[in-house]
């Protein structure tokens, strides 16, 4: 009975971090296409509601999103034979994890809400900041789907133990 608990706990698990880590990728793709709009328009008033709505994603959907698959994939890795301190591939998914999410809350984050603030102008800053937006949404995207094939690929072996004498 208690393997048949852990095993319905697990699946449980496994789809609160599939589930998760799909609504990141799906709201990384929605910044991207609208750090794209406020690329190509010349309307000020679109630009400005594709930044805001960027931002809008970013503190209610983006941020629980990536700490929900963060602590999801830290429970399985921890319930299961992979242990989180035993393969590469696993270190690698929590750094990088864990550096996305710090890149988006500090400077893409910073970037939208200065991008909502200029949009409606068009001083050089404000071109500089939306190119900034662009390239960091291609670079999530990158990254989410580098992490996809890691877990698909599972590479680097397993991290010597070092033995103490």
């Amino acid at each position: 009975m208690k393997q048949r608990k852990s095993r319905r706990a697990k699946r449980w698990w496994d789809i609160v971090h599939l589930g998760s880590g799909v609504g990141w990728f799906g709201v990384a793709l929605c910044q991207l296409v609208l750090n794209v709009i406020s690329r190509v328009t010349a309307d000020a008033g679109l630009r400005q509601a594709a930044h805001k709505i960027g931002h809008t994603l970013d503190i209610w959907l983006l941020i629980p999103l990536v700490l929900l698959a963060l602590v999801s994939g830290v429970v399985l890795a921890w319930r299961s034979n992979w242990g989180v301190f035993r393969h590469w591939w696993i270190v690698v998914k929590l750094v990088a994890t864990l550096a996305l999410m710090t890149f988006s809350a500090i400077w893409l984050g910073g970037w939208i809400g200065t991008a909502v603030e200029l949009a409606l102008t068009t001083p050089p800053d404000y071109f500089e900041v939306r190119n900034k937006l662009l390239a960091g949404s291609i670079f999530n995207n990158v990254s989410i789907l580098l992490m996809v094939v890691i877990s698909v690929f599972k590479p680097w072996g397993r991290i010597r133990q070092v033995t103490p004498g």
